[in-house]
C-alpha cells in the first residue's frame, strides 16, 4: 500500500505542473464519455424506428431522418474529442518524461560517492532506459485509458439502470466474477512483474560488465564462462518474464468469455420479453439492441482496465524503483555555510575511516600549509587515495577532524570546496567531445590560446597538431587517437588549465614512459609553483622534492618527514627507495 501511495505522490509531483491543461483534458474526456453513453441509446432508438417504419412500410419518417443525422454528428464529435484529448495528453506525457530524465540525472549526481560505488552501472542505466521507458509507456497507455474507462463505466452504469432496471441487472450480473478473477491474476502477476524488473537490471549490469571487460575476456580465453553466466541470467529473466506475461495475458480472454456469456443472457432475456409481448415488436428490438450495445460498451472498459492492469503494475514497479533513488542518501550541505577564503592550511586530526567493516585509515594526522607539497606513498590498499577522497568530501562518515583554514570541511559548501581543488586520476576519462572541449572541461570559458598553452606544457601539443582536425578532432569510442599515457597528459592539461589552488595528483604520471615522466615532473613543478600540492605515487623519484612525505602501511602512518630525513631513518621508505633505484 505504501508503494502505491509513493507512486501517486511521485506522479502528482510531475502532473501538478500541468493542472490547467489536465483540467481541459478531463473536461474533454467527460464530454467524450457523455457522447459514448448516449450513442447506444440513439442507436437502439433508431433501430426501433426502423422496425416500426418497416411494418408501416415507410422509412422516410422525418423523426427517423433527424435521428440518423444526430447519430452521425454524435459519432463525428466522438472521434474529434477522442483525438483531441489523446493528442494533448501525449504532449503532457512527453514533457513529463523529459522532466523525469533530467531530474533523475540531477538526483544521481547528488548521491554520495559511497552509494555510487556500491551500485552497478547497469542497475543505474536500467533506471534511465527500462524503467523510464516503462513509465512513459505506462502513462501514455494506461493513465488516460484508466480515467476515460472509469468515467465510461460510471456513465454506462447510470444510463443502464435509468433506462431499464431489470436489463441493467442482467448486464452486470457476471461483473463480480470478472473482478474476482482479475484480482487473483493481478496479484500473482504483480509478484512476477517486480521480479522481472529486478532481473532486467541484473541482466543489464552483466551486459555492461561483459562489454567493458571484453578485452580481458579475450586475453584469458573465457568466452564460454562469460556466455554461460549470461545464459544463466538470461534464463532467470526469461522465466519470470514468461510468468508475468502469462498471468497478465490470461485476463483478456477470460474477460471476453464473460462478456460473451453476458451478451447471450441479454439476448435470451430480451427474446423472452418479445415473446411475452410485454412491449411491441419495435420497442422489444430496440431494447435488445440497446442493451447488447450497452453490454459491449460496459464490458469493453472493464476488459481494457483488466488487461492494462499488468501495464499498470509494470509502471508502478518502475516508479517505485525510480522513487528508491530519491530515497537514497545525498551529499549534505551545512545550512550555515562558511565562506571559504584562500586555502592557507589543511589539517587531518586523528582521522579514521572504514569501508563497511574494514578499517582503511587509522588515526591519520598531518598538516599541509599553503605552497607546500605533500607526498603520500605506501603499498597498494594502504589508504592513499582515500585521504584525497575524504579531503574532497566524497565520504562524510569518518572519525576525527579534517580542517581547512582551522574550520571543519563540513562547514564549507561542497561545490566551493571542490572548486578549489584540481584532481588528476590514475584512470583517465575522456568525454565524447572534441579535444578542445575535453581540455577546457575544467574551465569552459578558456580561450583556444590557453588550451594550446597547457597542451604545450604537458607535451601533447605537437601530437594534436599532427591530427587531421587538430584540436577539433572528435573523440569517441570508435575514434580514439590517444594512448593511455596521452590521455593522462590531456587529463593533466585539463587540471592545469583551471589554475586550482590545491592540486591533487593520484599517480598522475603512472601511464607515461620514464623520459616523458621526467619532463612532466619539471613541467608540473613549474606549473604548480606557489600552489599547494598533494601527490600520491608509487615511484619515489616523483616525490623527492616534496616538503612532507607520509608513508602509509595498512592504513597507518609508519613514517613521516622529508626525503632526506626518511633516507636517514633507513626504514620502510629507505628500503623501497633503494630497491626502486637499483632496478632503475
Amino acid at each position: 500500500m505504501k508503494q502505491f501511495s509513493n507512486s501517486l505522490d511521485f506522479l502528482n509531483f510531475y502532473f501538478s505542473r500541468f493542472k490547467k491543461k489536465l483540467g481541459v483534458i478531463f473536461a474533454t474526456v467527460l464530454f467524450y464519455t457523455i457522447l459514448q453513453v448516449i450513442s447506444p441509446i440513439l442507436l437502439g432508438t433508431a433501430i426501433g424506428l426502423i422496425g416500426e417504419n418497416a411494418i408501416a412500410n415507410d422509412l422516410t419518417n422525418t423523426k427517423f431522418v433527424y435521428l440518423v443525422g444526430i447519430i452521425f454528428i454524435t459519432f463525428l464529435l466522438t472521434c474529434l474529442t477522442g483525438f483531441y484529448y489523446s493528442f494533448e495528453f501525449a504532449n503532457v506525457v512527453s514533457k513529463i518524461s523529459h522532466s523525469m530524465r533530467v531530474q533523475l540525472l540531477k538526483q544521481i549526481q547528488k548521491l554520495t560517492i559511497s552509494r555510487l560505488d556500491s551500485t552497478k552501472n547497469g542497475a543505474l542505466l536500467s533506471r534511465f532506459t527500462n524503467d523510464l521507458d516503462n513509465i512513459q509507456s505506462g502513462l501514455s497507455d494506461t493513465v488516460l485509458s484508466l480515467l476515460s474507462n472509469s468515467i465510461l463505466l460510471l456513465g454506462f452504469l447510470a444510463a443502464m439502470f435509468i433506462f431499464n432496471m431489470k436489463m441493467a441487472l442482467i448486464t452486470v450480473c457476471l461483473t463480480p466474477l470478472l473482478l474476482v478473477i482479475t484480482f487473483l491474476l493481478a496479484y500473482k502477476g504483480k509478484y512476477y512483474t517486480e521480479k522481472q524488473q529486478f532481473e532486467m537490471a541484473e541482466l543489464n549490469s552483466m551486459l555492461d560488465e561483459a562489454i567493458s571487460t571484453h578485452k580481458v575476456t579475450i586475453l584469458n580465453n573465457q568466452y564460454e564462462n562469460v556466455l554461460k553466466k549470461f545464459n544463466q541470467n538470461n534464463k532467470r529473466f526469461s522465466v519470470v518474464s514468461y510468468k508475468a506475461q502469462l498471468y497478465s495475458g490470461m485476463i483478456q480472454p477470460i474477460a471476453t468469455a464473460i462478456y460473451m456469456m453476458n451478451t447471450c443472457l441479454i439476448i435470451f432475456y430480451g427474446a423472452n420479453i418479445a415473446l411475452l409481448d410485454t412491449y411491441n415488436i419495435g420497442v422489444s428490438i430496440a431494447l435488445i439492441v440497446t442493451y447488447v450495445q450497452f453490454c459491449h460498451d460496459f464490458y469493453q472498459p472493464l476488459i481494457d482496465i483488466a488487461t492494462s492492469y499488468a501495464k499498470i503494475q509494470t509502471t508502478q514497479t518502475s516508479i517505485h524503483r525510480i522513487f528508491q533513488i530519491y530515497q537514497e542518501p545525498c551529499e549534505t550541505e551545512n545550512e550555515k555555510k562558511e565562506e571559504l577564503a584562500e586555502i592557507q592550511e589543511i589539517e587531518f586530526r586523528n582521522v579514521s575511516f572504514s569501508y563497511g567493516e574494514k578499517e582503511v585509515l587509522h588515526n591519520i594526522s598531518f598538516k599541509l600549509r599553503k605552497g607546500e607539497k605533500l607526498a603520500i606513498v605506501g603499498t597498494t590498499g594502504s589508504g592513499k587515495t582515500t585521504i584525497i577522497n575524504l579531503l574532497q568530501r566524497f565520504y562524510e562518515s569518518f572519525e576525527g577532524e579534517i580542517l581547512v583554514n582551522h574550520k571543519s570541511i563540513c562547514d564549507y559548501s561542497i561545490d566551493e570546496l571542490r572548486g578549489r581543488m584540481g584532481l588528476v586520476l590514475q584512470d583517465t576519462l575522456l568525454f565524447s567531445e572534441t579535444i578542445s572541449e575535453n581540455i577546457k572541461f575544467s574551465l569552459p570559458s578558456a580561450s583556444q590560446e590557453d588550451i594550446e598553452r597547457v597542451a604545450k606544457m604537458v607535451g601533447v601539443h605537437e601530437y594534436i597538431n599532427s591530427l587531421k582536425s587538430l584540436y577539433e578532432t572528435q573523440i569517441s569510442a570508435v575514434n580514439d587517437p590517444f594512448s593511455n599515457g596521452q590521455k593522462q597528459l590531456l587529463s593533466l592539461a585539463r587540471t592545469l588549465l583551471a589554475s586550482f589552488e590545491l592540486i591533487l595528483l593520484d599517480e598522475a604520471t603512472s601511464s607515461v614512459d620514464t623520459l616523458t615522466e621526467e619532463k612532466l615532473l619539471d613541467t608540473i613543478a613549474v606549473a604548480t609553483a606557489g600552489k599547494t600540492v598533494v601527490v600520491i605515487a608509487h615511484r619515489l623519484k616523483t616525490v623527492m622534492n616534496a616538503n612532507h612525505i607520509l608513508v602509509l602501511k595498512e592504513g597507518k602512518i609508519i613514517e613521516t618527514g622529508a626525503h632526506s630525513d626518511l633516507l636517514e631513518k633507513k626504514g620502510y621508505y629507505y628500503e623501497t627507495y633503494r630497491h626502486q633505484f637499483v632496478f632503475d
